[in-house]
């Protein structure tokens, strides 16, 4: 069993991070920027990166909601105290990394939000050297001038700043041990609607099919590439702690999240750099106590190069739909329908051949 590793593992490196976490005067850009300089160790913490993407994210929110953001003065200080929390939820070696077989992991949604405070101030990146994992780099992301999602990062932040979010978070890793003899199976097709408008999450009572990278959650944060897997990730903004628990995806293997919470609106419209946040997003698809209730499973797709049409590349491609689509174990049946899309070559190849993979 193998366990996650986060910044506050180490008590002398989170000592050095607590001292620069609880400054008080984080009350402007340039001192934010030194600051984040500070804990990623940079010998010259004047020569700072103007933080222009968080710049713009500011911009954006204040423009869709028609008020100030007040990031400096209640925003950043919230995510300052959320950060402190990450040892409280989280011992040394109490993080269980999902890994080789089935597993699962329950996070209280309160410590989802130290998770991702803690990203959003401290050097994940450092830890990402040392593991397989795709974790996220939000500096990288506040000094970019194409950064996209960050505005539903710090929307995430002001809503749970509000309301403290209730429930449980349940990411499973789910592992195909053998593939099915397809040759010998009778079972028909399932049933396929196919709706000329609407979105994924459109229907909240299906399951959620995220197309996924092999390194799912995408790379937003560093590129502001906006497609499915980022702007899914954005706006039901918990999914970014599956990138600290799960690392990337091997060929029979996919990830469920349950338990999301959608909290940003966009328009569709919008795609690549041209996405846009547009506003605060109320999601009812909850239990009578608020547990939400989606459920989104990430699976990644061949590698476009490879030919679409051989054998080999379907049937990979039919085993990790079908593992995706499965119950986990201990699951009953029957199984929610699946709200999908364009999955892999879909975007870009024979969009039929793929909807009947699916």
């Amino acid at each position: 069993m193998a366990f996650a590793t986060l910044p506050s593992d180490d008590s002398q490196e989170w000592s050095n991070l607590e001292s620069v976490i609880t400054r008080r005067q984080l009350h402007s850009e340039k001192a934010l920027a030194v600051a984040l300089s500070r804990v990623r160790r940079v010998a010259s913490p004047r020569k700072t990166v103007p933080l222009i993407g968080l710049q713009a994210a500011i911009a954006r929110l204040e423009e869709a909601a028609g008020a100030p953001f007040e990031f400096y003065s209640q925003v950043l200080p919230f995510i300052q105290a959320q950060a402190l929390l990450l040892p409280d939820f989280f011992p040394p070696g109490s993080l269980r990394l999902l890994s080789e077989s089935f597993a699962a992991v329950t996070i209280p949604r309160a410590a989802v939000v130290a998770l991702l405070a803690t990203s959003f101030l401290c050097p994940y990146a450092d830890i990402a050297t040392r593991s397989n994992l795709p974790l996220p780099c939000w500096e990288s992301a506040m000094t970019s001038p194409y950064t996209l999602l960050l505005p539903c990062l710090l929307h995430y932040f002001a809503r749970a700043m509000q309301a403290p979010p209730y429930g449980e978070l349940r990411i499973s890793r789910k592992v195909l041990p053998q593939a099915p003899d397809w040759r010998k199976s009778s079972r028909p097709l399932s049933s396929l609607t196919v709706c000329r408008q609407g979105t994924v999450e459109s229907d909240a009572s299906a399951l959620h099919a995220n197309f996924a990278n092999r390194y799912f959650g995408g790379c937003a944060q560093l590129h502001g590439r906006c497609v499915v897997e980022e702007t899914r990730f954005a706006v039901n903004t918990e999914c970014l702690v599956s990138m600290v628990v799960a690392p990337a995806l091997k060929v029979n293997e996919a990830v469920d999240i349950l338990g999301t919470e959608r909290f940003s609106s966009f328009a569709y419209t919008g795609y690549r750099q041209s996405f846009q946040w547009s506003g605060s997003f109320t999601d009812m698809h909850k239990d009578s106590k608020g547990q939400p209730l989606t459920r989104v499973v990430a699976f990644d797709a061949a590698d476009p190069g490879q030919p679409q049409w051989t054998t080999a590349v379907k049937l990979r491609e039919l085993n990790k739909a079908y593992l995706a689509f499965s119950a986990s174990p201990g699951e009953r049946a029957p199984l929610a329908p699946v709200a999908t899309g364009n999955w892999g070559y879909g975007a870009f190849g024979d969009k039929q051949l793929m909807s009947i993979i699916q």
